[in-house]
């Protein structure tokens, strides 16, 4: 997906939302959509880690609900 895309997903979501990512070479992993801070995707839950996650939105292969 192209950076526009994703974009374009991400400001459609619900705060709240599960997402599936795929994020570099890793497998894909779910989050809970959190929204958007300096060019970074915020999810909480992401992979199973408790906090808060920033991945670069540059780097973000596949997303979807």
């Amino acid at each position: 997906m192209s950076y526009w895309d994703l974009i374009f997903f991400f400001r459609r979501l619900s705060l709240g939302t599960y997402v599936t990512i795929q994020y570099d070479s890793r497998p894909p992993a779910t989050g809970v959509f959190q929204g958007f801070q300096g060019g970074a995707v915020l999810l909480s839950r992401f992979d199973g880690f408790p906090g808060l996650t920033r991945l670069n939105i540059n780097r973000i292969n596949a997303a979807s609900v």
